[in-house]
């Protein structure tokens, strides 16, 4: 009788069953799926930043936004030149605006610290400058972000910001919405943000730093022509030669008195003829010394309860008396208030016919009292009334 047959090895198992094998099957093919998935959804999103601004015309790379020149639509235009910052800029003749129905130049209205180039008689080209301090000196697009923008950065030189905010009494909420660009203007690195969708009067906005703490803030609409004018400004090199020793002569529109002030410094025309000094190219810039010179047509005062109402910033100031002012041949009060952000000194000289009075008007922060108190004395040493 034979012997059986022993098999020497690893036993044999028995086959699986069909539904463990679908199991496994079905997890592979599932980790599979997430796997791809993940990859997939990071190469696209990437791909997404990267071409966000391509696929969609809405929202401009810094190339597509050209402002070169055009030197056959720009060789006739006028000339502006503000001597205050210290830049240069051409805009169009009424033949050169195809778009309007009625043709008219541009006109330059220059008011304080505003700058408008607009033809009255088609507001789709406008183009409006606005001189603002920036005592942070931040680079243009932190200045732009002080407006409440919520960011998301695009690309290395372009962002998505949006702004929410809401304008009292005129209805609901109202978004904006911006697409801020890294571009350079006039040599200078700047931001242009491209209006995405805004309340109906919003328009593009332009942030170009400027020497020292000045930033010009540009509004315009995101017409050919416009951006023609943008891509003509040009900074002058300023004259250093000139300095606080060296004066010059301010004369009153009235032809009633007249001043020296330092040559470097700025005079700023505001309302009702009164008149700025100031060494800023900015009215009003905050933290900076200004001199005001004012006639004013009505009995001097002796006292210095006129300015009890009297708020340049912050709290009702804390005046002290009142006292006779030393000059040369006229009569003059000197009054003093202390204010949180600074401090206040007025002179009120008497006109020789006694009918008013001229008021210099000195603000200055604490820290720059010695310098403030200088070019002050400096100043009401030079004044003198007209024949």
């Amino acid at each position: 009788m034979d012997e059986p047959h022993i098999l020497v090895g690893k036993e044999k198992q028995p086959p699986k069953s069909l539904p463990q094998q679908n199991i496994l099957m079905l997890t592979a093919l599932a980790l599979v799926f997430i796997l791809s998935f993940i990859i997939g959804f990071t190469y696209k999103s990437r791909q997404l930043l990267k071409t966000i601004s391509q696929s969609n015309p809405n929202l401009p790379t810094p190339a597509s936004i050209n402002l070169t020149p055009t030197p056959d639509l720009v060789a006739n235009w006028k000339t502006y030149t503000n001597t205050k910052i210290g830049y240069t800029l051409k805009y169009p003749k009424a033949e050169d605006i195809t778009s309007c129905q009625i043709k008219k130049d541009y006109e330059v209205d220059e008011f304080s610290d505003t700058v408008k180039i607009i033809p009255e008689t088609c507001l789709a080209h406008r183009f409006i400058i606005f001189h603002q301090s920036n005592p942070e000196k931040l680079d243009p697009f932190e200045y732009f972000m002080q407006g409440n923008y919520k960011c998301e950065q695009l690309t290395d030189d372009s962002y998505n910001c949006k702004r929410h905010f809401t304008i009292k009494y005129k209805g609901p909420d109202l978004d904006s919405e911006y697409q801020v660009s890294k571009i350079k203007i006039g040599g200078k690195d700047s931001i242009y943000a491209k209006v995405i969708k805004a309340p109906s009067d919003s328009h593009d906005l332009v942030i170009i730093p400027v020497q020292e703490d000045i930033v010009i803030n540009i509004s315009l609409n995101s017409s050919q022509i416009t951006k023609q004018i943008l891509s003509t400004i040009w900074f002058l090199e300023r004259d250093k030669s000139t300095t606080t020793e060296e004066l010059k002569i301010f004369m009153d529109p009235n032809n009633i008195f007249s001043v020296q002030y330092p040559g470097n410094w700025f005079i700023h025309q505001l309302l009702n003829q009164k008149v700025s000094l100031s060494p800023s190219p900015i009215v009003d810039c905050g933290r900076c010394i200004s001199i005001t010179l004012e006639l004013i047509q009505e009995k001097i005062p002796i006292t210095h309860e006129p300015f009890l109402d009297y708020k340049p910033e912050g709290p009702t100031p804390t005046w002290i008396p009142a006292k006779k002012y030393p000059m040369n041949l006229y009569n003059a009060y000197f009054y003093e208030g202390t204010v949180h952000a600074g401090e206040i000194k007025i002179v009120h000289i008497e006109t020789p016919d006694k009918t008013g009075y001229v008021e210099l008007n000195l603000i200055y922060p604490k820290e720059q009292k010695l310098e403030a108190e200088k070019f002050f004395n400096q100043i009401l040493s030079t004044f003198e009334f007209l024949d």
